[in-house]
């Protein structure tokens, strides 16, 4: 049989237990002053998607007019949609028959279907997660599904090992990202996949201290950041080094900010 198109593959969501994680840096090597202090989470179960959301799926969004319909979109979202113009993703172009092109590092091309959405601002990944009936996940909420085994916290999706080409796209290795659910070996405790590397993950969380935070090497390095408009990422991209696609590790951009290689999984209530 032929194999399911990415189309309804993605829409495969994984269930996660209720109960607690450790979240933040549980290791005894760098990481960033917003990573700490680690602390014991419980969450309700709730459900998250297997695979990232595709460009094929997108396109969706954007045939049905989800650019143009105020239903899916936040104020805020609504105001930077008409005051920037956004009709697609970013590095998206109609050419031709309006078959869809995208530009990558190098070039222009048609536009690779199954490979994960990019180009994207917070608002618009909120709208396409309405428009799908759905929501962002929470920061605790991806953490827990990309990195707690039920027992221990993983440094990488897949486990300790350091990351390898077989286990994830990052590094600038490929110049691009790849289609998803590529890296069957990479997968998480819960069975996501491309939860280290390929694109990064907006969350539903505002970048915060943890309680009990610390400020170090100086104030300004996440403090200043706190401002309630930046949205925690996370997960790294295919451009991302090694170090940095730990699970623990917190992108954060302003909810307008598109030039991230940022994309979205969806998530729901269990």
């Amino acid at each position: 049989a032929a194999a399911a198109s990415p189309r309804g593959r993605a829409r495969d969501m994984l269930d996660v237990p209720a109960g607690p994680f450790e979240m933040g840096a549980v290791w005894d090597s760098f990481a960033y002053d917003n990573e700490y202090p680690a602390h014991t989470v419980s969450i309700p179960a709730f459900k998250i998607a297997r695979l990232l959301v595709t460009n094929e799926e997108f396109a969706d969004f954007v045939a049905e007019r989800g650019y143009e319909r105020r239903e899916f979109w936040s104020e805020e979202g609504w105001q930077h949609r008409e005051r920037e113009n956004w009709t697609c993703p970013l590095y998206w172009r109609r050419e031709g028959a309006g078959v869809w092109h995208a530009r990558t590092m190098f070039d222009t091309g048609a536009l690779k279907l199954d490979h994960p959405v990019s180009g994207i601002s917070w608002h618009e990944a909120e709208a396409y997660a309405r428009f799908r009936g759905k929501r962002l996940p929470t920061e605790a909420e991806w953490e827990k599904a990309a990195s707690w085994d039920g027992a221990r916290k993983r440094r990488y999706a897949w486990g300790d090992r350091e990351p390898s080409d077989v286990l994830a796209n990052y590094g600038a290795r490929r110049w691009d990202t790849t289609p998803v659910g590529n890296f069957p070996a990479g997968a998480s405790p819960y069975g996501c996949l491309d939860m280290t590397g390929n694109v990064w993950e907006w969350t539903a969380t505002p970048f915060d201290a943890f309680p009990g935070f610390r400020p170090f090497p100086y104030p300004e390095y996440s403090e200043v950041w706190f401002d309630g408009d930046h949205r925690v990422l996370k997960g790294g991209s295919w451009a991302t080094s090694a170090p940095v696609l730990r699970t623990s590790f917190r992108n954060f951009f302003r909810r307008h900010f598109r030039i991230a290689f940022a994309g979205l999984r969806l998530a729901e209530d269990a």
